[in-house]
């Protein structure tokens, strides 16, 4: 059965009430990021601009997040959009149940742009930021009945064209996001798509750590904290 039969009142049915932490890494300095891409300060002072007037777009409940909170529902979409986002959609914020499934999910972006770049062999090492944020909103759970049997279509490694249809669905509903089975940590991560900044407990995120990096490759990505004091071991993850 497509997915597109659901009407959105049908799906808001389904709602579940969900009440937990996410995970999730960043890249630790957007500025560095940005600067990547531009010739001049005066270039550089433009596109902070350009994202600033972005975030002003936003009802005052995305504006009050913290910054690592906040950024996912300002950014751009990519190019096609991304699993639950259509490139044309307004942003959603993407966490996972620990933090293996938020490296793993994260880690295989950083991968896919090493395989996708012929001059590139190594991304070199990539400061991240990790944090955790907590939920308490109703979710569209996909991965249970009546939803589960379509779950192929929710987790296509190669194609967002079903789970976006169905997310513009869930958006028109009212419910504030999806869980759904980590794609790129099966059988045992866990991962939520949030459409809306008042899906979350608190404005402000209640762990972070700046001491992580990623090393990418055209097989995987790697994880170290480069923290003395760092307790979590590297992480590892190859990708077919």
């Amino acid at each position: 059965m497509s997915l597109t039969t659901w009407t959105p009142a049908a799906i808001a049915s389904k709602a579940t009430i969900f009440a937990e932490s996410l995970s999730r890494f960043v890249v630790k300095n957007a500025q560095t990021s940005i600067s990547k891409i531009t010739d001049t300060e005066d270039e550089l002072i433009l596109i902070e601009g350009a994202i600033t007037r972005q975030a002003s777009r936003y009802k005052s409940g995305a504006r009050d997040l913290h910054p690592l909170m906040q950024l996912p529902f300002t950014a751009k979409s990519y190019v096609g959009g991304s699993r639950f986002r259509a490139q044309f959609d307004p942003g959603v914020f993407y966490g996972a149940d620990s933090i293996v499934t938020a490296a793993a999910e994260r880690g295989y972006h950083h991968h896919l742009f090493v395989k996708s770049s012929p001059d590139l062999i190594t991304s070199g090492a990539t400061a991240f930021t990790f944090f955790t944020a907590k939920i308490s909103t109703k979710l569209v759970d996909v991965r249970k009945a009546p939803f589960k049997k379509s779950s192929h279509l929710f987790h296509n490694k190669d194609s967002y064209t079903d789970s976006q249809a169905f997310s513009s669905l869930v958006r028109q509903s009212g419910v504030p996001g999806i869980k759904y089975s980590s794609v790129r940590n099966p059988n045992t991560g866990e991962c939520v798509a949030l459409f809306s900044p008042s899906a979350f407990a608190s404005k402000q995120p209640s762990t972070w750590d700046e001491n992580w990096l990623c090393i990418a490759d055209s097989t995987g990505a790697r994880w170290i904290n480069n923290s003395s004091r760092s307790i979590v071991a590297p992480m590892s993850f190859t990708y077919t």
